[in-house]
């Protein structure tokens, strides 16, 4: 907490010093899901996942959704959606065959923002996770 405090102080002393504004966060956040779960596992489902999106660190990134399918800890992204600098709202609507992981995992979702030129190798700017609970 002191490290986070410090470097904070010395970015907004840079700040005043050179003139220049501090970096500003994206921020991606999952408003609604539809239906609703519990979902049925093993049963393929549509489902719309609202999304809020800020994107502030660049003119263009973009937003992709994906679910731990494969195994628990590991998300195929499935979708994407660009974005503009600014805040967005949008809808993915995707199929899914919910999988219940027991005691190794909880079925969720991700989306995250992927910045516009991240090539192969990229870190999201943002990210959201929600669970979805699943019953037999």
């Amino acid at each position: 907490m002191k490290r986070a405090a410090g470097l904070l102080a010395t970015l907004l002393v840079t700040a005043a010093i050179t003139g220049a504004a501090p970096p500003r966060k994206d921020t991606i956040a999952i408003l609604a899901i539809s239906p609703e779960p519990p979902l049925k596992r093993g049963v393929p489902i549509e489902l719309a996942v609202d999304v809020e999106a800020d994107l502030q660190s660049s003119d263009a990134a973009t937003a992709m959704i994906g679910f731990n399918t494969d195994n628990p800890v590991g998300f195929k992204m499935v979708d994407s959606h660009k974005l503009l600098s600014g805040a967005q709202r949008f809808t993915f609507v995707e199929t899914v065959t919910p999988v219940d992981w027991g005691d190794r995992g909880d079925f969720t979702v991700v989306v995250h923002i992927r910045p516009e030129s991240s090539g192969d190798s990229w870190r999201p700017t943002a990210t959201a996770r929600r669970i979805l609970a699943t019953e037999p």
